[in-house]
């Protein structure tokens, strides 16, 4: 019988059973998904749901969830976990089709960003429901180059689909899938 209640224990070890090796569970065992193969698609959505024509030549996807330790007397470790507010940001270079990312930029518009990742016995998909587009430029680095859109998009909130139709509002979303 093990009990990590919030106040089950403290640095004086008070109301502490069992032993940290008989708590520890072996998980299931999941695929490693990396970037080498495991990306499948990176797809941009308007407000509209409608598919916006983008091929990432690179991406980056950033996650800061903010969390930050809470101490307090009588605990020789943390009391607790402060959750802050979670910035995530997806900047990359687009290959240049044409100018819609750049007229949602103008005109203030918000996208979704809709990441699948595949390994052999399951499917990541990672949603991004509201993104603002920040300082998108066009250039070729040179002559003989191909001429790219480079993007930074600032996630904020809005409504994701998760399974069964069940929405929920979030800054990023992950589905985990069994295949």
């Amino acid at each position: 019988d093990f009990n990590l209640s919030r106040n089950s224990s403290n640095s004086s070890g008070d109301n502490f059973t069992g032993s940290l090796a008989s708590a520890y569970v072996v998980g299931p065992v999941v695929d490693l998904l990396d970037t080498t193969d495991s990306v499948k698609q990176i797809v941009l959505k308007d407000e509209n749901g409608e598919v916006i024509p983008a091929v990432f030549s690179t991406a980056s996807l950033k996650l800061t969830n903010n969390l930050r330790e809470q101490s307090a007397l009588g605990y020789e470790y943390m009391a607790g976990v402060g959750a802050g507010k979670v910035n995530v940001t997806l900047s990359g270079d687009i290959y240049f089709y044409n100018n819609d990312i750049f007229k949602k930029h103008l005109d203030n518009g918000r996208v979704s960003a809709h990441i699948t990742l595949t390994g052999e016995s399951e499917t990541l998909e990672i949603t991004l429901p509201k993104l603002a587009i920040s300082a998108p430029s066009n250039n070729a680095q040179g002559e003989n180059q191909d001429y790219k859109t480079s993007v930074t998009f600032n996630a904020e909130a809005g409504i994701a689909e998760l399974n069964n139709g069940v929405q929920k509002e979030c800054v990023i979303a992950f589905l985990l899938n069994p295949m």
